[in-house]
């Protein structure tokens, strides 16, 4: 069987978790390699996901007040232009604004009617 040596940083980048703690280096065959990086894939998934879902509940507040300033409802040249999304959204997920913005949308119009049913509205 051929031996893969699978490595994701750099010898002097390594973590350093205590004094006398000695780096393991693995040699790995393909198929165990591809389970590491499937496994990092989908934690990679779940971290951008809640970060997703963390920037868009804050928007939720920056955007109530925006509303009850101008009374301005909820569109995507709003949300980009005069609301100025940007300025809550990190620099590494601004390239999801379309998604934000549906997340936004369907955050407010379901607390919308949710509170419309509690107060028989």
């Amino acid at each position: 069987m051929a031996q893969t040596k699978t490595t994701h940083e750099k010898p002097s980048e390594a973590p350093t978790r205590s004094v006398g703690v000695q780096r393991l280096v693995m040699h790995l065959e393909p198929d165990e390699a591809a389970m590491i990086e499937k496994y990092r894939a989908e934690k990679d998934a779940e971290r951008l996901a809640r970060e997703l879902q963390k920037t868009t509940l804050l928007l939720v507040g920056g955007w109530m007040a925006f509303h009850e300033e101008t009374g301005s409802g909820l569109t995507w040249s709003t949300f980009l232009n005069d609301f100025d999304a940007d300025q809550y959204i990190p620099l590494e997920l601004q390239k999801y604004h379309q998604q934000i913005y549906q997340m936004l949308d369907n955050t407010i119009s379901g607390v919308y009617h949710k509170s419309c049913e509690i107060v028989g509205a």
